[in-house]
């Protein structure tokens, strides 16, 4: 079984990384439960692409910190259970920074994939994903793939029985939660369907 795992509000908490770059910046005091959706985000510092250098700025200031306590003991366990693919769509700039942390925290992979432009998560060969991003109209969610949504402030849009077609979704609180429903998904093909978002 090949999981896949985001990094940004999954491993990582990077939206309090960049919170520090926009604060800095521009005298702000902005909180993580103020960012309800990445188009806040960027509406806060004027356009996309000021907030992608802004997150690049954040890795390589080393603002950005593990989003959980222990989460290179965490993702070991999920290598027992399967095969574990680090999958984050990010700026070019930020590789070098993104990789010095993921070995400075102690996480171990088996692959580690970095997109950019229109490449898609799902396009790789995963079984499971566990992502933060909340948009709807994302390809994950017009397949079958299953999707462990890793709860935060900017997915809480998305309530069960809101899309008809969510059925494979289930939020997940912390990375450690996961464990259990991988379990479950190896041994069955499937996810117990306790929230389905």
């Amino acid at each position: 079984m090949n999981i896949g795992i985001d990094i940004d509000g999954v491993i990582a908490d990077q939206a309090k990384g960049v919170l520090q770059v926009i604060n800095k910046a521009y005298g702000t005091c902005y909180t993580i439960d103020m960012w309800d959706s990445w188009i806040y985000a960027s509406d806060i510092v004027g356009s996309v692409s000021l907030l992608l250098k802004m997150m690049e700025e954040a890795w390589q200031l080393g603002y950005v910190k593990p989003v959980e306590f222990d989460i290179a003991a965490t993702i070991k366990r999920i290598k027992k259970i399967g095969r574990v693919s680090i999958i984050s769509k990010r700026t070019y700039g930020s590789h070098v920074y993104v990789v010095q942390a993921l070995q400075d925290w102690g996480i171990k992979y088996d692959n580690l994939i970095l997109l950019s432009g229109d490449e898609e998560k799902l396009n790789y060969p995963i079984d499971i994903l566990i992502d933060d991003h909340p948009t709807v109209d994302h390809p994950f969610y017009e397949t079958r793939i299953p999707i462990l949504l890793r709860d935060q402030p900017w997915n809480q849009g998305i309530k069960a029985g809101q899309y008809p077609r969510l059925t494979h979704i289930t939020r997940i609180f912390s990375l450690i939660e996961a464990i259990p429903l991988l379990k479950e998904y190896k041994r069955c093909q499937t996810i117990p369907q306790r929230l389905v978002v």
